[in-house]
């Protein structure tokens, strides 16, 4: 509600979408239509060019000197009323198709619209329910395919039909590798410079193709035989190559050395 004279106040609504660096005016009163006074009156005004912005701000600017008043309050900035999306609910699990448990973390998505998606999730509160689960909100009655996804498995699309405020259930068993090693560990030693053969046999018993990398991993060195350990004699050898043989060199007086022996 207001009372304006507009000789000595002025009042209006403004709009900034830089976080109030700038500012634009949305509303002022109208007063080539006598908007002189204005009694508990509701009044909407159009903010839509500044839905979404995340430095959308809007004040209330009120200057008078010996003026009447404005009166504000329940200021709503938003949309009260949503239109309902037509579409329906896709429920379901998905699981490991060789072991029959559920599949945590796997993704559902609809290829029409992939933005539509759900995660599956644990269920350890409500046993009734495989863990695994979704709950995923198609828009657009008909028929959608869902693809079920999950690192290290085979995508699993599934045509669903999807009818207008119902639910709709699809099941997933997403097929992956299953390598089993016979005899399930081998172990050997060598020594250095050495080389050994063992034999292993790997049979893939799962439902999709698997990959086997065969690699190195760490040794600890601690355990590495290293030969005889280091010995050092002490005593007066003649400066030079030694090769086991005498060569007339005598030592020169007050010569010490060391040498290590293996």
């Amino acid at each position: 509600m207001w009372t304006i004279n507009p000789t000595y106040e002025s009042f209006g609504i403004d709009a900034s979408d830089d976080g109030s660096s700038t500012w634009t005016s949305v509303r002022t009163p109208d007063l080539s239509g006598a908007e002189y006074i204005a009694l508990d009156t509701h009044r909407d005004f159009p903010v839509g060019a500044y839905a979404g912005k995340p430095h959308a701000r809007f004040r209330f600017h009120y200057v008078a000197r010996g003026g009447w008043y404005w009166g504000i309050d329940n200021v709503f900035i938003g949309q009260r009323d949503f239109l309902p999306t037509p579409g329906g609910l896709a429920v379901g699990t998905v699981s490991d198709r060789n072991t029959g448990q559920g599949a945590v973390d796997a993704t559902v998505t609809d290829k029409q619209d992939p933005a539509e998606r759900a995660r599956t999730t644990a269920t350890p509160e409500d046993p009734a329910v495989a863990d695994g689960y979704y709950s995923l909100f198609v828009p657009g009655p008909g028929t959608h395919v869902l693809t079920a996804t999950r690192p290290g498995y085979t995508a699993a699309p599934q045509p669903v039909r999807i009818r207008a405020d119902r639910t709709a259930t699809a099941v997933y068993r997403l097929k992956a590798g299953q390598l089993e090693l016979s005899p399930g560990s081998v172990e050997a030693r060598v020594g250095p410079g050495q080389h050994t053969t063992r034999a292993i046999a790997v049979t893939n018993i799962g439902r999709a193709n698997a990959d086997l990398l065969i690699g190195e991993e760490g040794v600890d060195s601690a355990g590495i035989d290293r030969g005889a350990p280091l010995q050092r004699i002490s005593g007066t050898y003649p400066i030079g190559h030694l090769t086991g043989k005498s060569a007339g060199m005598a030592p020169s007086p007050g010569t010490t050395a060391q040498t290590a022996l293996p």
